[in-house]
């Protein structure tokens, strides 16, 4: 879930510097360094194949759902305004950078995989095989990332204690109740 919400803040400050340079700048494209056009075709294809931009948008609203609970205290009774807000505002800011994020990802790959080995990767995704990964793909993550996040608290609790101990002795301000 950590992993979520920081890419989900990742999300919202990208979507915020985008609201910045709306007037001007072309924040989205100045980030992706020209390919070949077969590296680029090689890349579409595998996004397609792979239904990583399926994917993305099914992700978007999990995004507002981690974002949500921060703006919950207080407004208790009005969190499906506050859902509704999010909602309008973050979905439209994603619109405009989606195509830039998308172009970012078939760099991504073409800078790590070759023509070829994009080619291959794409022909399994293409396969029953490579579609099945595709769909048992984001229940697998969920599932990861619901074992990692509770090893993760294991690990935080029992290191939390000497943690603690070495900030106090090392003179650190800590927060209130540590």
């Amino acid at each position: 879930m950590m992993r979520v919400r920081i890419f989900a803040l990742t999300i919202l400050l990208g979507c915020a510097s985008v609201a910045r340079a709306e007037s001007g700048a072309k924040v989205t494209e100045a980030q992706v360094a020209p390919m070949s056009p077969e590296a680029e075709k090689a890349s579409s294809r595998l996004l397609v194949a792979s239904g990583t931009e399926k994917q993305f948008d099914q992700m978007l609203p999990r995004i507002i759902d981690v974002l949500l609970p921060t703006f919950v205290p207080g407004n208790e009774a009005r969190q499906a305004e506050l859902r509704q807000i999010f909602t309008e505002e973050f979905l439209d800011k994603i619109k405009v950078t989606t195509p830039a994020i998308m172009n970012k990802a078939r760099q991504v790959y073409a800078d790590h995989f070759s023509v070829a080995e994009l080619n291959q990767l794409s022909d399994f995704y293409e396969t029953p095989l490579g579609a099945k990964m595709v769909r048992e793909t984001p229940q697998i993550m969920m599932e990861m990332m619901a074992f990692g996040r509770q090893a993760g608290q294991a690990a935080a609790q029992a290191a939390l204690p000497r943690i603690i101990e070495r900030l106090r002795a090392a003179h650190f301000v800590l927060p209130k109740g540590a």
